[in-house]
């Protein structure tokens, strides 16, 4: 039976925009006089703002989430969360975003995959930076606040890789006053309101700028802050999640329990899905890693992966990593797979498995399946299905194997 991670459409959807939604980078040059006053006044309300975040001590603070979506009949669904955020410096957090919850005392830091009942737990830094927030939970970017607190630079970390960055005047919104930003990011636009008497951003609205990118926005109204303020201990408390798996990373497509798990391939050859030619599937494994992959020509997961692992094959062939495609396209369909590896430029091995002489002694039940073995053909993991963050995964599975350590 085909395992599948089942996630909201809220929870799907933060999770794929994080990165997207929570960076920016510098303006673009203009000739426009009045655009680069415009960009000169955002930068230094920035800036501004910016350093209340980095200087304080102890923050907090909840923040409701909307997001609604038009579909092609036209209907708009919105759906809302709220997350918190709590600081006490150097290095204990409480961070509850809509997909994980990262959470340090001081001694040990926890991040906590909710979708996937997965978490980590690693002894924390004696100083917490935006890149040990970021690396634990598996987003590139980071919320605009979370980056002022820890980064070293908040600034120049907000401003890298935007456009167009503009001070947009003043707003008043029941009785408050706020400047308001704007500035892109690939196809999203973002509007930034800050409150003028205390310097504090009070909304983020993000908005694809293109009609390829959806219909949709994402707005966080930021409510409850607090900053200097003391914060129960309680609030840092790093304890296991009932019910969640404790894993050495977070993998979308892992098949834990794999039954396989920890034994030798067997020795078996199968035709070259090119040549027809048998060949011994052992021949063909990688002095350090191989990735072994069951695929088919009608497999739209499959489709989407294995360029993926021709970009990974590329990069890392010639440092002891292999990727071995075990195609399962019968005998009348074999000329399409022949073609769409051709298409995509497919150049690491391929075999054919009509007969299923390896696929069913490898428990193979859905595709794709993938296998990770060592240099002796011992199976270290299995995977399931299609991963869109795999190659972050992947890769770093390939260069921890190929500097001699072992992938738990």
């Amino acid at each position: 039976m085909k395992r599948i991670v089942k996630l909201n459409i809220f929870c799907a959807f933060c999770m794929l925009i994080a990165p997207l939604s929570v960076r920016a980078g510098k303006a673009l040059p203009t000739s426009s006089k009045a655009a680069n006053a415009k960009a000169a006044k955002a930068e230094q309300i920035l800036k501004e703002t910016f350093a209340i975040y980095h200087n304080c001590k102890t923050y907090q603070h909840e923040a409701e989430l909307a997001i609604t979506a038009t579909t092609r009949a036209e209907t708009r669904r919105t759906q809302k969360r709220v997350t918190r955020l709590m600081v006490e410096k150097p290095n204990k957090i409480f961070f509850q975003w809509v997909s994980f919850v990262l959470t340090s005392d001081g001694k040990y830091i926890q991040a906590y995959l909710v979708p996937l009942q997965q978490y980590i737990v690693k002894p924390a830094p004696a100083k917490l930076s935006a890149k040990d927030i970021s690396n634990m939970i598996m987003i590139g970017g980071l919320s605009s606040i979370v980056n002022a607190i820890f980064s070293d630079k908040p600034y120049e970390a907000f401003m890298k890789d935007a456009k167009h960055l503009s001070y947009e005047g003043k707003v008043k919104i029941d009785g408050k006053t706020y400047w308001k930003i704007k500035y892109i990011k690939n196809s999203v636009s973002k509007q930034m309101l800050i409150d003028t008497s205390t310097h504090l951003v009070h909304k983020i609205t993000v908005t694809p700028i293109t009609p390829e990118a959806g219909r949709w926005n994402l707005t966080i109204t930021y409510k409850k802050v607090k900053i200097n303020a003391p914060i129960d201990k309680s609030e840092f408390k790093v304890a296991p999640p009932a019910g969640a798996r404790k894993v050495d990373r977070f993998s979308f497509t892992r098949w834990f329990g794999y039954p396989m798990e920890g034994k030798v391939i067997p020795d078996v050859s199968l035709p070259d899905l090119r040549s027809g030619k048998d060949v011994a599937v052992k021949s063909l494994l990688g002095k350090k890693v191989t990735f072994i992959t069951f695929w088919a020509s009608w497999c739209p997961p499959c489709r989407m992966e294995l360029p993926e692992l021709q970009k990974l094959y590329a990069e890392y062939k010639g440092k002891g990593f292999q990727v071995i495609g075990i195609n399962l396209d019968r005998k009348a369909s074999i000329k399409q797979a022949i073609a769409f590896a051709k298409k995509h430029k497919l150049t690491f091995p391929i075999l054919n498995d009509s007969a299923q002489k390896f696929a069913p002694p490898m428990k193979v039940s859905s595709i794709p399946t993938m296998l990770i073995v060592d240099a002796n053909g011992k199976i270290l993991e299995a995977h399931q299905g299609y991963n869109p963050r795999g190659e972050q995964e992947f890769s770093g599975i390939i260069e921890k194997m190929i500097a001699g350590g072992k992938v738990k």
